[in-house]
């Protein structure tokens, strides 16, 4: 995989230069690490461009980890968009950013990385053996994902956007392609905690979401509106089954203020018990009422 470095260049205005370049391309990784295993990773076309219009992510330099900088922005999002190759952007930074960074990012010494969290993924634990994937390692396409923050550091997410090292860590639900290294949070990934998958196959605006396979979070919308289709993608994951089962039983009251909420449920009515000769009271103890 090939993506230019973060750069620089002069504005048009007296204010300071531009930082411009791709946070994420879509291309296909290897993963090969002691963190994270051995799958194949892919960004499709389409995974930022739903989330980046939405929200505009924050700019900062080493995850907002620098000890000097910390998480004060770098600058003002201008464009921040999907091109043909990726996640572009362009930054008016501001003229206070030191000035050892912007020299080091003229020269071309930074790459890019940034933060996200997966709203809906295709995991294929074993594609079989194909040209594109000889050996047969498991597959991870990320179809759409909440970028929350991207910006320079030293050692960028991928290889081939410049050269460095990646592992996943994990904090509120979210990715970093550098940094921590979290076993834990690689771990529950891979699993699909906080996940959850069609139970079966659900064809939804030309797409085909498939069991064991499609990805959702369980805050997603197709999920709130029908959590009866989806179970959780990790059977042990048992906060996310109870999840859906307060999602599916959740009754509510619409009124001129909001929502109300839902009611709380009231004795079952039962047909009476009848034999030959009449009928039967309810067994002892039984809150159960007869009707008339």
């Amino acid at each position: 995989m090939t993506a230019p470095a973060v750069g620089v260049r002069a504005a048009d205005t007296p204010a300071g230069p531009i930082m411009f370049g791709h946070f994420a391309v879509f291309d296909t990784t290897e993963i090969n690490s002691q963190y994270d295993g051995r799958f194949l990773e892919t960004f499709a076309p389409g995974a930022f461009e739903r989330t980046l219009a939405e929200r505009t992510p924050k700019v900062l330099f080493q995850h907002g980890r620098d000890p000097q900088i910390g998480d004060k922005p770098l600058g003002r999002a201008t464009v921040v968009r999907e091109d043909t190759e990726g996640g572009f952007f362009e930054v008016a930074l501001f003229p206070s950013v030191p000035g050892l960074l912007v020299d080091g990012l003229r020269d071309g010494a930074y790459g890019a990385s940034f933060r996200f969290s997966t709203v809906r993924e295709d995991v294929i634990e074993r594609p079989g053996v194909s040209p594109a994937n000889p050996d047969g390692i498991p597959e991870r396409t990320i179809r759409e994902a909440r970028v929350m923050e991207f910006g320079p550091v030293t050692w960028p997410a991928y290889e081939g956007a410049t050269a460095g090292i990646r592992s996943l860590a994990e904090e509120v639900g979210a990715e970093y392609r550098d940094g921590m290294r979290d076993p834990a949070a690689v771990l529950a990934m891979l699993k699909g905690t906080r996940m959850v998958t069609p139970v079966r196959s659900l064809k939804v605006g030309g797409e085909t979401l498939r069991p064991g396979i499609t990805r959702l979070r369980v805050d997603h919308e197709l999920v709130r509106e029908q959590p009866h289709r989806f179970r959780p993608a990790d059977p042990a994951d048992t906060a996310t089954r109870s999840r859906l089962a307060a999602l599916g039983g959740r009754t509510t009251t619409r009124h001129s203020r909001g929502v109300l909420p839902p009611r709380p449920p009231r004795a079952p009515w039962r047909l009476p018990r009848g034999n030959g000769s009449g009928v039967l009271p309810p067994p002892s103890g039984s809150p159960s009422r007869v009707l008339p």
